[in-house]
């Protein structure tokens, strides 16, 4: 079981730390107290990107954010391909999913076979 805890570092500022739940002690009200193991969270560190190619926007929402299919390197690996809602200045994202050459390739051969106009949703 994962649990985040907030721990006080500078005045203001709570970052979170990934922990695991050893065993629960009691519940008092909305409080728990929990025996916790903190775990060094990489996924938790600064993730870097650069956006190497727009391929286009799939959408956009009334608050100008784009669902976009992009090549994308993140934390300077290859590119990868990668379709997410991107914010206006490109600065924030949202959960995406991002695809490999190969997947790429197979996800286009599957999306042949399906009669899009006709396919049935309900």
């Amino acid at each position: 079981m994962k649990a985040f805890a907030y721990v006080r570092s500078l005045p203001g500022r709570f970052p979170v730390i990934r922990c695991t739940v050893v065993k629960i002690k009691g519940i008092i009200g909305y409080n728990s107290i929990f025996m916790v193991r903190v775990e060094e969270d990489d996924d938790m560190a600064e993730v870097k990107f650069e956006i190497v190619k727009s391929l286009g926007v799939l959408s956009e929402t009334s608050k100008g954010w784009m669902k976009e299919i992009n090549l994308v390197s993140w934390n300077d690996r290859n590119p990868k391909y990668d379709i997410r809602e991107w914010s206006p200045d490109h600065e924030r994202m949202s959960k995406g999913i991002t695809l490999s050459p190969e997947e790429m390739v197979k996800l286009k051969e599957i999306l042949a076979t399906i009669d899009i106009e006709n396919l049935d949703l309900k």
